[in-house]
């Protein structure tokens, strides 16, 4: 096996997906319409319901999602230029499937159309993308470009006393989440201001301690969230 295979494989033994060889693990619909209790068998050829990173030792494809309707983005959490190219994230999310691939900035913003309509299916898609192309992967957040505009247009911080100086930020949840802290929560020049359905608003002054919101964003939602400026919101929206 080698070494790209052993490196995607064992990403996704760390993700919880079970990895394909002769046999697909992880239990997918038989394309007969069939009871499947152990997975299809392979014959070097994907199951198109499988989306495990290894085919009888062999990278699989990801999924091709039929037709491009939609646009999105995708907010990646913790890429800096020092460990993605955005050369390298947009041919990723190009083998994927995605059409009119952009990258925005160098912070992990990929403007892109697809023809699916399930953000969690995008996600796992795009993660499974990089993880065959880059031998690693980042945590991942879509959301529809018309859900963004209309966040924008609705200027959700107007409502709020923010010090002039404060830089607004959107901290995007990857999953739904039934509960969460009371809001606002107020600290050390910190405002967590509100929950708008998984999208939730902060207002902060840069403080001696350093990134305090990200701690207590961190706290509040966990740690599977990325947050990007409310500027940052707008120029993927004008790449879009």
């Amino acid at each position: 096996m080698t070494s790209t295979t052993s490196s995607s494989t064992a990403i996704w033994r760390q993700m919880g997906w079970r990895i394909c060889k002769i046999r697909c693990l992880r239990p997918v619909p038989d394309p007969r319409g069939l009871p499947n209790q152990g997975g299809g068998t392979h014959t070097g050829e994907q199951s198109p319901a499988c989306r495990c990173s290894v085919v009888s030792g062999v990278p699989a494809r990801p999924r091709r999602p039929a037709g491009i309707s939609h646009r999105y983005v995708a907010f990646l959490r913790g890429v800096t230029p020092q460990n993605a190219g955005m050369a390298d994230l947009k041919r990723c999310f190009e083998s994927a499937g995605f059409g009119e691939v952009r990258t925005v900035l160098a912070s992990g913003n990929v403007v892109f159309s697809s023809g699916l309509t399930s953000p969690a299916e995008i996600q796992d898609l795009a993660e499974h993308a990089m993880a065959i192309g880059m031998g690693r992967t980042f945590g991942t957040v879509v959301r529809s470009a018309q859900s963004l505009q209309t966040l924008l247009d609705a200027d959700p911080f107007a409502v709020f006393s923010v010090p002039q100086e404060a830089k607004r930020v959107v901290t995007f949840l990857r999953d739904a989440k039934e509960a969460g802290p009371d809001l606002p929560i107020e600290r050390d020049g910190v405002q967590i201001l509100k929950r708008l359905g998984n999208d939730v608003l902060t207002a902060y002054v840069p403080h001696p301690k350093g990134p305090v919101f990200m701690v207590m964003l961190e706290k509040a939602f966990g740690k599977d969230i990325t947050t990007r400026t409310l500027d940052t919101v707008r120029k993927c929206l004008a790449t879009a």
